[in-house]
């Protein structure tokens, strides 16, 4: 029982590194690949507290006229104070939150991954609340050295990485069934062997 026990609590280990390892290996790829288009898009907010409207404009056919926009549902940047000074909902375009964990760690210079709901993002949305989303926070650094002054916060269908982590998942546990299957049937040996061992002896005496 104690072995059986361990084994469930190791796949549970496993599968949440797993999970998580998916996660953040995935997120830090899109990272990259926003950074490398976004950032260029928001350098005048190294010298200003908000962005140009030929930069909005850049930023808004960023993400309606390549690939990058058919798969993010929600884009936002955010200055040091909290503000959104970009959002693909232009509505939200000036509002301010009180800065969240996850805006401080990327403030830091850390991306920062998780999966949530639309609607822990915005009720309001016509986009399905159902759907679980990639949510990344990523660090926008002023060009040529490394000085954050904003976080680009964007949000990915999760559909697809949700069944490459099922996947992972399953073979995890298949993996550790397979080793607890391989454990108990050395230990039922093992039993056999001693219990041969202690009748021979006790036939002998």
């Amino acid at each position: 029982f104690i072995l059986m026990i361990g084994m469930i609590g190791i796949g549970f280990w496993v599968w949440s590194q797993i999970r998580d390892g998916v996660i953040h290996r995935t997120a830090a790829t899109n990272a990259l690949y926003v950074d490398s288009l976004v950032a260029p898009r928001a350098q005048d907010l190294a010298t200003s507290p908000s962005l140009t409207t030929d930069s909005i404009n850049k930023l808004d056919w960023l993400l309606t006229g390549t690939p990058l926009g058919q798969q993010v549902y929600l884009f936002r940047i955010w200055d040091k104070s909290g503000t959104i000074v970009y959002s693909s909902d232009h509505g939200q375009i000036g509002q301010h939150f009180a800065m969240e964990p996850d805006w401080q760690h990327a403030f830091n210079g850390e991306v920062v991954a998780s999966m949530s709901k639309f609607d822990a993002v915005e009720a309001s949305s016509p986009i399905n609340n159902n759907i679980e989303m990639l949510e990344i926070y990523s660090p926008v650094r002023a060009r040529g050295t490394n000085d954050i002054i904003a976080v680009a916060e964007f949000y990915f269908d999760a559909t697809d990485l949700r069944h490459d982590i099922q996947q992972a998942e399953r073979k995890s546990w298949l993996i550790v069934g397979a080793g607890t299957a391989a454990v108990y049937l050395l230990l039922a040996i093992f039993v056999q062997q001693a219990s041969n061992t202690i009748a021979q002896q006790q036939k002998t005496l």
